[in-house]
């Protein structure tokens, strides 16, 4: 037998074995969850946003319960809007500067919501980048009551965005609105242990490996 060989094959047969979990493996997109934290001690926040104190987010979950008074909320009627901080929408945002293909949000409303006909709501999803919009669109969400039979939690995602990178102090705020044909006003609160009202951004998928 011919040892150069037998070595050459063993040798190609290893190197296949080593290559292919590295050709097989992928790398997730990155994930970065937001989680709405309160402005002011004020219960009821949306005379803040036009004072310039603004709901703001953090990457730390809540962990004091509403039932011991932490939390606040945005009181949100069914009224056109075009401001990315206006009076009749809940709101919350800060700084953010990966790409962003995908927004998975939570957010939690009293049960103001449930003064509807059907068992979904239709909810205006704005998202705006320093000031400029770059997202608006209503959203059918079917909201699941909560253990405590006091809110609702409206989970859905909003996919397909182009949000390129930009400065890791960029301003990115979500906001949420009430539409004119639900009818149904919400109550949207959060940060607070049972309401955490959140944001979880994915960056695009990385570029596949070339070979």
């Amino acid at each position: 037998m011919n040892h150069r060989i037998l070595g050459a094959g063993l040798g190609a047969a290893a190197a296949l074995a080593l290559a292919a979990p590295a050709q097989a493996q992928t790398v997730a997109p990155k994930q970065t969850t937001y989680y709405m934290k309160c402005a002011t001690p004020s219960k009821v926040q949306n005379a803040n946003g036009p004072a310039g104190m603004v709901a703001s987010w953090s990457t730390v979950k809540p962990t004091a319960s509403f039932q011991s008074g932490a939390g606040c909320g945005f009181a949100d009627a069914p009224v056109g809007s075009t401001a990315p901080t206006d009076p009749y929408d809940g709101y919350f945002g800060g700084g953010h500067g990966d790409a962003i293909a995908k927004a998975e949000i939570e957010a939690h409303s009293l049960l103001l919501s449930r003064a509807r006909a059907a068992d979904t709501n239709s909810v205006r999803v704005r998202i705006f980048v320093n000031g400029a919009e770059a997202f608006n669109e209503v959203r059918t969400v079917k909201p699941t009551t909560s253990t405590t039979g006091a809110t609702e939690m409206f989970k859905f995602v909003v996919d397909g965005l182009k949000i390129p990178a930009g400065a890791a102090d960029r301003k990115i705020f979500i906001v949420l609105g009430s539409t004119t044909a639900q009818g149904a006003a919400n109550a949207w609160v959060g940060d607070a242990s049972e309401i955490p009202t959140s944001v979880t951004f994915t960056e695009p998928l990385p570029p596949a490996p070339t070979t």
